[in-house]
């Protein structure tokens, strides 16, 4: 009886976290999100909606490194304004979610050209936050503090940028103290880089950053690759989640 209560508390937990936590990572979850050479079409993929429009969702290889110590592997383009985004309800080239209330919404992106374009969050009716620069290679994250009621998130743009992640942390998750687990552990030792405490099958990939697939390998067990000098990106994806880290072999 014991053991079965335990489950079912470990079950509703896990539960409870998946849903007061969301991460749309489109740049390095090539599983969810696919390498395309074309436009997505609209639907949903991991709770997360979107609707499309010409150029929206080809991908292209970008490695990036935000402030926050988040490195990307490929862009998702937008290809063009979201339709309606003056009027803060996008029709068009957009990414929605649904808030049962108070939540914290960050963007990974960054512009595809100059003249203030710009990121966008609203509620569909509302302006809750904006992002822009005039550096086409900075590495923006756009941050709000969601404080409304149960609603809908729109994130859209006034022009072409293009997105990496997208992240939804309601604000009881944010006060508390969970412990999540690494996918696993990336490091160095000479020219070997060294990939270890995998938790279950994990696929890692080895990206130079021009983006080209360098080295790659699936595994449940600690792994090694022989690389030349430079500066690479590790990518683990594994049923756990995905982790991307920028490594330097001297």
């Amino acid at each position: 009886m014991k053991r079965k209560l335990l489950y079912l508390f470990t079950a509703v937990l896990f539960t409870m976290v998946a849903n007061a936590q969301r991460v749309w990572d489109i740049s390095n979850n090539d599983t969810s999100w696919p390498v395309s050479a074309s436009a997505y079409a609209s639907g949903a993929i991991d709770g997360l909606s979107f609707v499309t429009g010409s150029g929206f969702g080809i991908t292209s290889n970008k490695p990036l490194t935000w402030t926050d110590g988040y490195v990307s592997t490929k862009e998702f383009k937008s290809g063009g304004s979201s339709a309606g985004f003056a009027t803060n309800l996008p029709t068009t080239r957009y990414f929605s979610f649904p808030v049962t209330g108070a939540t914290t919404i960050k963007v990974w992106f960054r512009v595809n050209g100059a003249n203030g374009r710009r990121c966008l969050i609203s509620d569909g009716t509302t302006l809750l936050a904006e992002a822009t620069t005039e550096n086409v290679e900075d590495a923006m994250l756009l941050s709000y503090n969601y404080t409304g009621g149960a609603g809908t998130i729109y994130i859209f743009s006034s022009a072409a940028i293009n997105y990496f992640k997208i992240e939804s942390t309601d604000a009881a998750l944010a006060t508390a103290n969970f412990n999540k687990a690494e996918v696993a552990s990336v490091y160095t030792n000479g020219s070997q880089v060294y990939v270890t405490n995998l938790l279950s099958e994990t696929a890692v990939k080895v990206y130079s950053l021009s983006g080209a697939l360098v080295k790659s390998a699936k595994t449940a067990s600690d792994v090694s690759f022989a690389l030349k000098p430079g500066v690479y990106i590790v990518k683990a994806e594994a049923a756990e989640g995905s982790k991307s880290v920028k490594v330097v072999v001297n």
